[in-house]
């Protein structure tokens, strides 16, 4: 919950920090769930960060740790002047965009073409 009251045009932040943080919190809880279950709890794990300009750019460092990636960001934000009740009430509405990358290595096959990174990272997360 958050517990502050919104109420200034410019506090973005607050609801993009808690659609963050309500992800953090799901992820644990999955992972909690997966360990009672009896499975590996790294499978449930995502890295998420906010408002990152390239958030896959540990893969280009680190190319073995293929955690899935989410970063939660802002876009924009309009104002409703026709619904605008009062000179200091104002009707906006606000964008928040989600981003998930997952990595897929390129291999090489035996028949002389190679198989996708991306194709082999869309089968791992449908299975």
């Amino acid at each position: 919950m958050i517990q502050n009251l919104i109420d200034k045009t410019d506090n973005f932040e607050i609801v993009r920090d808690k659609i963050a943080q309500i992800l953090a919190d799901e992820v644990a809880s999955q992972q909690a769930l997966a360990v009672t279950a009896g499975k590996d709890p790294l499978l449930w794990d995502l890295n998420i960060y906010t408002e990152r300009n390239n958030p896959w750019e540990k893969w280009l460092n680190q190319n073995d740790d293929v955690t899935p990636i989410v970063n939660v960001w802002f876009e924009n934000y309009n104002t409703d002047e026709g619904s605008t009740v009062l000179s200091s009430q104002s009707v906006i509405s606000s964008k928040y965009n989600i981003d998930i990358y997952g990595l897929g290595v390129s291999k090489d096959n035996s028949g002389g073409g190679h198989y996708a990174g991306d194709e082999e990272s869309a089968r791992a997360v449908q299975n």
